[in-house]
């Protein structure tokens, strides 16, 4: 396996500081991975008068912020595929770093990838403009730039990321019509500033403004941590205790702000204990989950899955671009020079989770750790829709 600059997934450091990973504990990690929807081998040929495919794709792949299983999970979910695409000879080899949360160490990964002919970059960013000098230099060098998970507000870079927008109002939305248009929302938020969690909060916050009847009695800080919205819950029940409703909590939230309410001495079932949550999609979370509903049969979860496969999503977009495929511009779901600078395309929303789901997932992946996500990638023949016809 060529792969060969992966940091430490355990504690993030600078890029400076590479751990290189063993080949056989890379297969072993891959090798555990599930993957929702699976691989689908037929490739549908290149359109008619496409240019001629690329001989050679080396694609690098960077992660910014990483050390939570949603993201060690992304890089697993992205080595399998490149994997399967390298023994298919869709790509000639890649190479994956993970940079830790600094922007400029990103930027020095990124300079690293080009140094070592990468025609194919697919970055997971840091900041929505802070890599925007780099990816030029990458442009001007004749690599394709995609962004997977997080967009990037370049004219450079092509992002291939769902609508975080969209996908927190959806939520949202379920919450306000879980309490009839009226009650008393905490919401726990992302890490402030980051791209993904600035654009979710204009989903809540647009979808708010149509329920005036549902107050947010406070916003938390939850970093996508469960030590974080634990420690920062824990006086926000003791101030509105009896008062909260609902948790509005976006992914990775959840067993941290149960375990709050645990603490304030609230069980399921108590009257102060809310009905109405947006959970997560570990099956750590979906094992609470169950109990909850054992417990409080009234209790009602949801949440929309946001899948690590991502990073597998826009591999196969970069694949197809790399290899001459030309994007259907008229796709309403293609967009350029409007959201950001450069062309975004934006995927389906993947599917969401509700309180039935929970013991079939359970069963399902029953044989999987705690920490598994429950993923999904993009099938081709969704994908190919993005492309035009030959």
């Amino acid at each position: 396996m060529n792969i060969n600059h992966v940091q430490n997934m355990t504690t993030p450091k600078s890029s400076k500081k590479t751990l290189w990973i063993a080949v056989v504990a890379i297969v072993a990690i891959v090798l555990i991975a599930g993957i929702y929807l699976f691989y689908t081998s037929k490739q549908t040929p290149a359109p008619a008068g496409a240019p001629t495919p690329t001989k050679k794709i080396i694609v690098g792949f960077d992660v910014g912020a990483y050390g939570w299983p949603w993201r060690t999970q992304h890089i697993q979910d992205f080595i399998q595929y490149a994997e399967i695409y390298k023994a298919k000879g869709n790509i000639t080899n890649y190479y994956v770093v993970a940079s830790g949360p600094d922007v400029s160490a990103q930027i020095s990964d990124i300079r690293g990838l080009i140094q070592k002919g990468v025609n194919v970059l697919i970055i997971n960013p840091n900041s929505l403009t802070g890599l925007n000098p780099v990816i030029e230099e990458a442009h001007n060098a004749g690599i394709l730039v995609l962004s997977t998970d997080q967009p990037i507000d370049s004219p450079y870079s092509i992002n291939v990321v769902i609508n975080h927008t969209e996908w927190f109002a959806d939520m949202t939305n379920w919450v306000c019509q879980q309490l009839g248009g009226k009650g008393n929302i905490v919401i726990v938020t992302g890490i402030p500033g980051h791209p993904a969690n600035v654009a979710r909060m204009k989903g809540a916050e647009a979808v708010l403004q149509k329920y005036p009847g549902c107050k947010v009695l406070a916003t938390v800080e939850g970093d996508w941590s469960f030590d974080v919205a634990l420690k920062n819950m824990l006086p926000i029940i003791q101030t509105y205790r009896g008062k909260i409703d609902a948790i509005l909590e976006q992914d990775s939230h959840f067993v941290g702000v149960y375990k709050a309410f645990e603490m304030s001495g609230i069980k399921p079932g108590d009257p102060d204990f809310p009905k109405i949550w947006t959970t997560d999609y570990t099956l750590q979370s979906l094992k609470l989950w169950l109990s909850i509903i054992q417990a409080d049969p009234q209790f009602k979860g949801y949440i929309r899955l946001n899948t690590p496969a991502y990073s597998v999503d826009s591999l196969k977009f970069a694949i197809r671009l790399a290899q001459g495929w030309r994007l259907n511009m008229s796709n309403p779901r293609i967009e350029q020079g409007k959201t950001y600078a450069g062309i975004t395309i934006w995927l389906p929303l993947p599917p969401a989770i509700t309180n039935n789901d929970v013991p079939r997932l359970l069963d399902q992946y029953k044989y999987m750790e705690d920490t598994y996500q429950i993923d999904y990638v993009i099938p081709d023949e969704i994908v190919d829709q993005y492309f035009l016809k030959p």
